[in-house]
Protein backbone atom coordinates (compact mmCIF):
# COMPACT_ATOMS: atom_id res chain seq x y z
CA UNK A 1 0.00 0.00 0.00
CA UNK A 2 2.75 2.84 1.21
CA UNK A 3 4.60 1.75 -2.46
CA UNK A 4 1.35 2.41 -4.28
CA UNK A 5 1.03 5.92 -2.55
CA UNK A 6 4.73 6.47 -3.55
CA UNK A 7 3.65 5.52 -6.95
CA UNK A 8 0.57 7.67 -7.04
CA UNK A 9 2.51 10.86 -5.46
CA UNK A 10 5.28 10.27 -7.96
CA UNK A 11 2.92 10.03 -11.38
CA UNK A 12 1.05 13.59 -9.90
CA UNK A 13 4.35 15.55 -9.46
CA UNK A 14 5.56 14.12 -12.68
CA UNK A 15 2.09 15.47 -14.28
CA UNK A 16 2.25 18.31 -13.14
CA UNK A 17 5.72 18.71 -14.00
CA UNK A 18 5.24 17.78 -17.14
CA UNK A 19 1.98 20.34 -17.76
CA UNK A 20 3.99 23.33 -16.56
CA UNK A 21 7.09 22.46 -19.31
CA UNK A 22 4.06 21.46 -21.52
CA UNK A 23 2.48 24.87 -20.93
CA UNK A 24 5.97 26.82 -21.20
CA UNK A 25 6.73 25.53 -23.87
CA UNK A 26 3.74 25.75 -25.61
CA UNK A 27 3.15 29.75 -24.95
CA UNK A 28 6.94 30.19 -25.92
CA UNK A 29 6.72 28.23 -29.36
CA UNK A 30 2.93 30.31 -30.13
CA UNK A 31 4.55 33.48 -29.06
CA UNK A 32 7.45 32.62 -31.30
CA UNK A 33 4.87 31.90 -34.32
CA UNK A 34 3.16 35.28 -34.16
CA UNK A 35 6.23 37.29 -33.76
CA UNK A 36 7.50 35.22 -36.93
CA UNK A 37 4.84 35.70 -38.92
CA UNK A 38 3.82 39.59 -38.02
CA UNK A 39 7.58 40.38 -38.83
CA UNK A 40 7.65 38.22 -41.58
CA UNK A 41 4.82 39.89 -43.39
CA UNK A 42 6.04 43.64 -42.31
CA UNK A 43 9.52 42.35 -43.84
CA UNK A 44 7.45 41.53 -47.42
CA UNK A 45 5.26 44.46 -47.17
CA UNK A 46 7.78 47.03 -46.41
CA UNK A 47 10.14 45.44 -48.79
CA UNK A 48 7.49 46.01 -52.02
CA UNK A 49 7.12 49.38 -51.24
CA UNK A 50 10.83 49.88 -51.00
CA UNK A 51 11.32 48.32 -54.47
CA UNK A 52 8.31 50.41 -56.29
CA UNK A 53 9.91 53.51 -54.42
CA UNK A 54 12.64 52.58 -57.43
CA UNK A 55 10.52 53.34 -59.78
CA UNK A 56 9.63 51.48 -62.75
CA UNK A 57 12.04 48.74 -64.25
CA UNK A 58 11.92 46.18 -66.47
CA UNK A 59 10.75 43.47 -64.38
CA UNK A 60 9.82 40.83 -67.19
CA UNK A 61 13.24 40.44 -68.36
CA UNK A 62 15.39 39.71 -64.57
CA UNK A 63 11.83 37.46 -64.04
CA UNK A 64 12.47 35.59 -66.93
CA UNK A 65 16.08 35.61 -66.46
CA UNK A 66 16.07 34.11 -62.96
CA UNK A 67 13.50 31.66 -64.16
CA UNK A 68 16.33 30.80 -66.73
CA UNK A 69 18.75 30.03 -64.56
CA UNK A 70 16.60 28.05 -61.99
CA UNK A 71 16.25 25.80 -65.36
CA UNK A 72 19.63 25.52 -66.30
CA UNK A 73 21.22 25.06 -62.56
CA UNK A 74 18.47 22.50 -61.95
CA UNK A 75 19.59 21.00 -65.77
CA UNK A 76 23.27 20.53 -64.88
CA UNK A 77 22.49 20.05 -61.28
CA UNK A 78 20.21 16.85 -62.52
CA UNK A 79 22.65 15.62 -64.98
CA UNK A 80 25.67 15.71 -62.89
CA UNK A 81 23.64 13.70 -60.15
CA UNK A 82 22.84 11.42 -62.97
CA UNK A 83 26.09 11.26 -63.96
CA UNK A 84 27.05 10.75 -60.40
CA UNK A 85 24.71 7.64 -59.93
CA UNK A 86 25.75 6.04 -63.49
CA UNK A 87 28.92 6.30 -62.36
CA UNK A 88 28.31 4.19 -59.03
CA UNK A 89 29.28 6.53 -55.95
CA UNK A 90 28.84 4.25 -53.74
CA UNK A 91 29.38 6.73 -50.89
CA UNK A 92 26.41 8.91 -51.66
CA UNK A 93 24.49 5.90 -52.58
CA UNK A 94 24.99 4.55 -49.04
CA UNK A 95 24.48 7.98 -47.21
CA UNK A 96 20.73 8.12 -49.14
CA UNK A 97 20.17 4.63 -48.52
CA UNK A 98 20.69 5.33 -45.16
CA UNK A 99 18.06 8.31 -44.43
CA UNK A 100 14.83 7.23 -43.56
CA UNK A 101 11.92 6.84 -46.37
CA UNK A 102 10.30 9.25 -45.31
CA UNK A 103 12.85 11.93 -45.65
CA UNK A 104 14.00 10.39 -49.11
CA UNK A 105 10.45 11.03 -50.10
CA UNK A 106 10.16 14.50 -48.91
CA UNK A 107 13.47 15.81 -50.44
CA UNK A 108 11.70 16.57 -53.41
CA UNK A 109 8.38 17.84 -52.37
CA UNK A 110 10.82 20.54 -50.00
CA UNK A 111 12.37 21.02 -53.73
CA UNK A 112 8.80 21.57 -55.43
CA UNK A 113 7.92 23.75 -52.47
CA UNK A 114 10.84 25.98 -52.33
CA UNK A 115 10.31 26.44 -55.98
CA UNK A 116 6.89 27.26 -56.02
CA UNK A 117 7.68 29.97 -52.64
CA UNK A 118 10.25 31.66 -54.54
CA UNK A 119 8.43 31.57 -58.01
CA UNK A 120 5.69 33.40 -55.94
CA UNK A 121 7.36 35.79 -54.33
CA UNK A 122 9.22 36.84 -57.17
CA UNK A 123 6.00 37.03 -58.94
CA UNK A 124 3.94 38.89 -56.52
CA UNK A 125 6.95 41.36 -55.89
CA UNK A 126 7.12 42.14 -59.94
CA UNK A 127 3.50 42.63 -59.77
CA UNK A 128 2.91 44.53 -56.63
CA UNK A 129 6.00 46.92 -58.36
CA UNK A 130 4.12 47.78 -61.31
CA UNK A 131 1.00 48.07 -60.42
CA UNK A 132 2.40 50.41 -58.02
CA UNK A 133 4.70 52.63 -60.09
CA UNK A 134 1.95 52.59 -63.03
CA UNK A 135 -0.85 53.77 -60.95
CA UNK A 136 1.37 56.62 -59.40
CA UNK A 137 2.66 57.49 -63.01
CA UNK A 138 -0.85 57.76 -64.22
CA UNK A 139 -2.27 59.31 -61.51
CA UNK A 140 0.88 62.07 -61.12
CA UNK A 141 0.59 62.47 -65.33
CA UNK A 142 -3.13 63.35 -64.95
CA UNK A 143 -2.13 66.15 -62.13
CA UNK A 144 0.90 67.24 -63.82
CA UNK A 145 -1.10 69.49 -66.12
CA UNK A 146 -2.95 71.49 -63.19
CA UNK A 147 0.09 71.68 -60.29
CA UNK A 148 3.10 73.94 -59.71
CA UNK A 149 6.80 72.13 -61.01
CA UNK A 150 7.17 72.15 -57.17
CA UNK A 151 4.19 70.07 -56.28
CA UNK A 152 5.36 67.95 -58.81
CA UNK A 153 8.46 67.30 -58.01
CA UNK A 154 7.77 66.87 -54.35
CA UNK A 155 5.43 63.90 -55.50
CA UNK A 156 8.13 62.34 -57.06
CA UNK A 157 10.80 62.65 -54.41
CA UNK A 158 8.39 61.27 -51.97
CA UNK A 159 7.74 58.42 -53.73
CA UNK A 160 11.55 57.84 -54.75
CA UNK A 161 12.17 58.22 -50.57
CA UNK A 162 9.25 55.97 -49.94
CA UNK A 163 10.04 52.80 -47.13
CA UNK A 164 6.49 51.86 -46.08
CA UNK A 165 2.78 51.48 -47.07
CA UNK A 166 1.82 54.61 -44.36
CA UNK A 167 4.00 56.36 -46.99
CA UNK A 168 2.23 54.94 -49.81
CA UNK A 169 -1.09 56.48 -48.17
CA UNK A 170 0.31 59.40 -47.85
CA UNK A 171 1.63 60.49 -50.81
CA UNK A 172 -2.00 59.59 -52.21
CA UNK A 173 -3.70 61.27 -49.65
CA UNK A 174 -1.85 64.01 -50.76
CA UNK A 175 -2.57 63.22 -54.94
CA UNK A 176 -6.31 62.80 -53.91
CA UNK A 177 -6.21 66.66 -52.23
CA UNK A 178 -4.29 67.85 -55.01
CA UNK A 179 -7.04 66.68 -57.33
CA UNK A 180 -10.22 67.72 -55.28
CA UNK A 181 -8.28 71.43 -54.59
CA UNK A 182 -7.94 71.74 -59.03
CA UNK A 183 -11.41 69.96 -59.79
CA UNK A 184 -9.35 66.91 -61.26
CA UNK A 185 -10.91 62.82 -60.82
CA UNK A 186 -8.00 60.41 -60.71
CA UNK A 187 -8.33 57.15 -61.82
CA UNK A 188 -8.74 54.92 -59.21
CA UNK A 189 -5.58 53.11 -57.95
CA UNK A 190 -4.43 50.06 -59.01
CA UNK A 191 -3.55 48.81 -55.55
CA UNK A 192 -5.47 49.81 -52.92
Amino acid sequence: MQELRKSILVEVVAGILVLIFAQTIGRFAWNGIVWSSINIYAGIAKSVYKNAALGQRNWIDIVLLTFLLYFMVATVLGLYLRKVEIRGASRIKEAYAKLPKKIRSAIPIIMVVAFVLSVLYVGTLAFVDLQLNASFQQRLTVLAPKISEQEYKELQAAWASMQSRPDYESINTRMDSLARQHGIELPELLLK
